[in-house]
């Protein structure tokens, strides 16, 4: 079957595109010893994920209590969730995850850290918590050392819980300000800082520059390398693209700039220097 011949709209995936995407990135963190753990929201497909895994991959990375079901359900053992979750519902779905794969959350807040707490009783497992602080973004995570201590001597003191140490998105250079501190006060404290996991597929090549980095997640890495290219001016390794029907001029115009928002733009923008 040929392109052409899909019914439209349609994403359409070039398979080799991807597979040079995930082992570009999988090298770099090797050469570099830090741990790569992609984020699945791009793809959510879990043999994307089991190939991730196949390559070296330490685990995988969930936004969504959803995605974490399923990728569990589809045999993977190693998920971090990095968004706060709260609520008697999501602990009871986050307790059976716990049951299935071994599970790794994100917490910014006291509520956030007690709706995990409830899950692991739920599940009877043991849930490792990183706690989430800001670079500089100002989207999720506390934004002090001290609030970080504070909820880290929490997890060490509820059962069911494991520090496994800090997360942040994006990686920035004030990422490593705060890790530096963090390692001081947390050492004061009797506590080791055992990951610090850090994101962002805009910046992924130079993870390796922010010291304190253990961990990278990266998602739209898979599908678009154009967002971070090896050298300004390279050619994108685009693996996602889409297939529409074109009714006319007007409309033909219209589905440019549509895509051209939702994704290419997005993409290039990241990506390409303008001219001088």
């Amino acid at each position: 079957m040929r392109v052409s011949d899909l019914e439209t709209p349609v994403p359409v995936i070039d398979l080799d595109r991807v597979e040079a995407n995930l082992n570009k990135m999988q090298d770099y963190c090797d050469a570099h010893g830090l741990k790569l753990r992609p984020h699945i929201k791009t793809h959510k497909i879990p043999a994307f994920a089991h190939r991730q895994i196949e390559l070296g991959a330490g685990g995988i990375t969930c936004q969504k209590l959803g995605e974490a079901e399923v990728m569990a359900r589809a045999g993977m053992d190693d998920i971090l969730i990095s968004y706060p979750m709260v609520g008697v519902g999501k602990a009871q779905r986050l307790g059976e995850v716990a049951r299935l794969a071994r599970l790794r959350v994100a917490v910014d807040s006291s509520e956030a850290l007690n709706t995990v707490a409830d899950a692991a009783r739920i599940g009877g497992a043991t849930i490792g918590v990183l706690v989430e602080f800001d670079s500089g973004a100002k989207r999720t995570g506390v934004v002090s050392v001290a609030e970080a201590l504070t909820l880290a001597q929490r997890v060490v003191q509820l059962p069911g819980l494991r520090f496994d140490g800090l997360m942040t998105y994006p990686s920035t250079a004030a990422t490593t300000v705060f890790v530096a501190e963090a390692r001081k006060k947390f050492a004061e404290a009797g506590l080791d800082i055992p990951v610090v996991s850090g994101g962002g597929t805009p910046n992924a090549w130079t993870a390796h520059e922010i010291s304190g980095l253990t961990e990278v997640r990266v998602g739209t890495r898979s599908m678009a390398s154009s967002i971070c290219p090896d050298v300004p001016k390279s050619r994108p390794s685009v693996s996602a693209s889409g297939s529409c029907p074109i009714m006319s001029a007007w409309s033909a115009t219209c589905m440019t700039r549509w895509w051209s928002a939702a994704t290419v733009k997005w993409w290039t923008a990241c990506a390409w220097p303008r001219a001088a």
